[in-house]
């Protein structure tokens, strides 16, 4: 499995975090590509200031969906779940 290391908009990140956005609509541009049990790092980033905020979260990856009936050429969308650590 992989790690993919995303920017996430600020205005979607706490959506994100809490479970409410269980998905990544994605450019499928990565080498290796998106694969189901890879994991996410998703950073906060404020897109008016182009920076990063400080905040992070890890998620996997559960579904990736390319089919071009629903999704832009060149596209991917991603079911994304909390990783589980054991604690």
């Amino acid at each position: 499995m992989n790690t993919h290391w995303l920017k996430v908009w600020s205005e979607y990140y706490d959506d994100v975090v809490s479970g409410r956005k269980p998905f990544e609509v994605r450019v499928d541009d990565r080498t290796p590509p998106y694969e189901v049990g890879d994991t996410l790092i998703l950073a906060d980033w404020d897109k008016d200031e182009r920076k990063y905020v400080g905040r992070e979260c890890e998620k996997e990856v559960t579904y990736v969906l390319r089919d071009p009936k629903f999704v832009l050429p060149d596209h991917c969308i991603m079911g994304i779940k909390e990783i589980d650590h054991g604690r």
